[in-house]
């Protein structure tokens, strides 16, 4: 026995079972019905169609944005301040000017799965830059020295009011753990530790979360002296 569907759209008629070859959303009681109601309904058609580009447009320009500014308490050292810290993936490569970045933390191994080394140079330009080749694995080591390097790197350039990226390949990991000890690490930081920046940051970037064995690592620095600013 056949199911009923929904009412035809045009008559209002029981068990109409002739879908809209354009939509498929509506059904009728045959094709007079369906035709008598074309006119009207083209618009509806014409009408979603629209929404739907327009939605799917905003969110491949959301995706492809992909770069988030993580709030930071004012360097006073600065004058102003201090510049903007933002964390993002790859994308975020192709809006450096539009957030005026002067500076960015590449933390990505050196292989042309993700970009190329020309490819890189050519979206940053004469932009300062600092590079760390590091895999997003639980067993990649985090050298203290290198994490302090960045930090200061990133520090230096925030306190000349320079906006810094740091970036890996899709921002949550990899880039979050740099930044992670860039706070913790901070003298006038504003967290308690690893767990309270890592809040603050998923604050305005829900994926952000690193490896198990990151955040071991960094709960294991945030004891160790490294001054920042």
């Amino acid at each position: 026995m056949q199911e009923e569907t929904d009412l035809c759209a045009f008559c209002a008629g029981k068990n109409a079972r002739r879908l809209c070859g354009a939509c498929a959303c509506v059904a009728y009681c045959g094709d007079e019905c369906a035709r008598r109601d074309w006119l009207r309904h083209w618009e509806d058609v014409h009408r979603m169609a629209s929404l739907a580009a327009a939605a799917d447009d905003a969110a491949d320009a959301a995706e492809d944005n992909d770069l988030d500014e993580i709030p930071m308490p004012p360097l006073a050292a600065s004058g102003g301040g201090g510049g903007k810290l933002y964390v993002g993936g790859l994308p975020a490569l192709n809006h450096l000017d539009t957030h005026h970045v002067d500076a960015v933390v590449t933390v990505l191994p050196y292989d042309k799965r993700h970009i190329s080394e020309k490819q890189l140079k050519n979206k940053l330009g004469s932009r300062a830059h600092m590079r760390i080749p590091w895999y997003d694995h639980e067993d990649q080591n985090m050298p203290f020295e290198t994490l302090c390097k960045a930090a200061r790197f990133i520090h230096a350039h925030r306190k000349q009011g320079h906006n810094v990226l740091v970036h890996c390949a899709a921002g949550w990991s990899r880039s979050v753990s740099v930044i992670l000890f860039y706070m913790t690490h901070l003298s006038q930081k504003a967290w308690a530790g690893v767990e309270e920046a890592l809040a603050h940051i998923q604050h305005v970037r829900p994926s952000a979360g690193p490896n198990k064995g990151f955040i071991a690592q960094l709960k294991q620095y945030a004891r160790l002296p490294c001054p920042v600013g």
